[in-house]
């Protein structure tokens, strides 16, 4: 099975009822989580893109996968360009582009490069079109090349500076525009659930984070049109923090700090983390520490437990 002749990326869909696929199993990652909301079909597995990956790789987006119903996924396995001439519902082949940075991409979403790039290697571009699916810049594009119609996307993810590239190849008897529906469905999981997920709670004034066997906790206030004051606290024994810079955001101050923590199995355990908090409002601050950081609107400081 060649499937590095049919493009960069390949994907499928099914005539199912629509769900949202947890992206934890459809966009399995080891180093960067791609917190989406993917609108597909709930009949729909995720497979590896070689069926012998099952026995050596875990399942990872780098490496590939397929999306699809696990019959078209079977056939696939067996016979790709075959498979792709009778599909039953439909085929997603999704992957990290190795040809294009998040750079690049973002110069792609103001000028038409994708569109003179397929051209000049001989396809005809049918649709084309750009957008966003919250902070993911996206570039969505219809080609035939051949008598086959591939549907792609190309998209931006921010929170590994990379991009995901997402084909797509309809079965002959579909009936409904999965490809359209995925695109105007799929949306940016909830900021909340996220941070749940990574390991982060929050509330008002207050946040805590969990990585691996490292906790922070954080109180965070301003006073009015005053400097907002943020105490960061370990709440796991031996742990140190340094902070590398701060930002207000409109979900609260974004931290890059670094914590340092002595394993009695790995030694110095050195993990980077992004902590968020929102401030609670107050009409005065009680928030006190050793200071860490002290800026115009941030003044950040630790409190060892």
């Amino acid at each position: 099975m060649q499937l590095s002749k049919i493009f960069i990326l390949t994907l499928v869909f099914t005539q199912g009822l629509f769900a949202e696929q947890d992206y934890r199993t459809f966009l399995p990652s080891d180093r960067c989580p791609i917190p989406l909301s993917l609108a597909l079909p709930d009949n729909y597995t995720v497979a590896p893109t070689e069926p012998e990956y099952t026995h050596v790789f875990s399942l990872d987006i780098s490496r590939g996968v397929l999306w699809g119903t696990k019959e078209d996924i079977d056939q696939a396995y067996k016979d790709w360009e075959g498979a792709l001439k009778n599909l039953q519902s439909g085929l997603f082949r999704v992957t990290i582009s190795s040809h294009i940075p998040l750079e690049e991409h973002y110069k792609m979403m103001q000028n038409d490069r994708l569109v003179k790039d397929h051209i000049s290697a001989g396809m005809k571009v049918m649709t084309y079109d750009k957008f966003y699916w919250g902070d993911f810049p996206v570039i969505a594009l219809t080609s035939e090349y051949a008598g086959l119609v591939m549907k792609s996307a190309w998209v931006g993810v921010p929170y590994s500076q990379s991009v995901l590239h997402i084909a797509y190849f309809p079965s002959k008897e579909e009936e409904v525009d999965l490809w359209k529906s995925f695109l105007e469905k799929t949306k940016p999981l909830e900021r909340k659930d996220y941070l749940s997920y990574l390991g982060a709670e929050m509330e008002e004034g207050w946040s805590r984070f969990s990585q691996g066997n490292t906790v922070i906790e954080g109180f965070a206030e301003q006073e009015e049109k005053g400097q907002i004051k943020l105490v960061l606290t370990p709440r796991t024994a031996g742990t140190t923090i340094s902070v590398e810079g701060a930002t207000v955001a409109k979900e609260g101050v974004k931290v890059q700090l670094t914590t340092k923590r002595n394993d009695p199995t790995y030694g110095c355990v050195v993990t980077p983390y992004i902590f968020t908090i929102s401030p609670k409002q107050v009409t005065s601050s009680t928030l006190s520490g050793e200071v860490l950081m002290d800026s115009e609107e941030i003044l950040i400081m630790s409190h060892c437990h």
